[in-house]
């Protein structure tokens, strides 16, 4: 038996049978698992399955990612360190996408709207009018709280 693992002539181990400092004994390295084992579709059609809830003694009914985000929130709210982090990194994530679609949309509207262009291709034209919605967060709005009128007093 010779002390050669990977078959290319190398020496991978010393007179003593031990591995070389540096020299990995597993030169191919770990197989890779696959990356994903859910679909990202299977999980957002998901979590876009509606529950019924008990919330503050009323029935309501949520999707499962509304409930597990305010789980989220909730956790963080108690003081629990890791969930502060995540929900840190994910918010500055989300500020990040956000900069970058106004900083798009400001550029095709200075060129397009008021630099005077002939033509709007119908590409950039839909895009930013999905810029704007997303920005305006109008797609939110149906599953906003109705804010309460403050009442006046006689």
């Amino acid at each position: 038996m010779s002390d050669d693992s990977s078959g290319s002539g190398e020496s991978t181990r010393d007179h003593r049978g031990r591995f070389i400092r540096g020299v990995s004994g597993n030169p191919a390295g770990r197989p890779r698992t696959p990356a994903s084992r859910v679909a990202e579709d299977d999980l957002f059609l998901a979590g876009q399955t509606l529950v019924d809830i008990t919330l503050n003694g009323k029935k309501t009914r949520r999707t499962k990612r509304e409930v597990l985000v305010s789980k989220m929130l909730q956790i963080a709210a108690s003081g629990d360190g890791p969930m502060l982090r995540h929900l840190d990194r994910k918010f500055d994530e989300i500020d990040k996408i956000r900069a970058e679609a106004r900083a798009t949309l400001q550029s095709l509207e200075l060129k397009y709207f008021r630099e005077g262009a002939d033509e709007m291709p119908l590409e950039v034209e839909l895009l930013i009018t999905s810029l704007r919605s997303y920005l305006s967060c109008e797609w939110l709005r149906p599953y906003a709280k109705p804010m309460r009128k403050p009442r006046r007093k006689p």
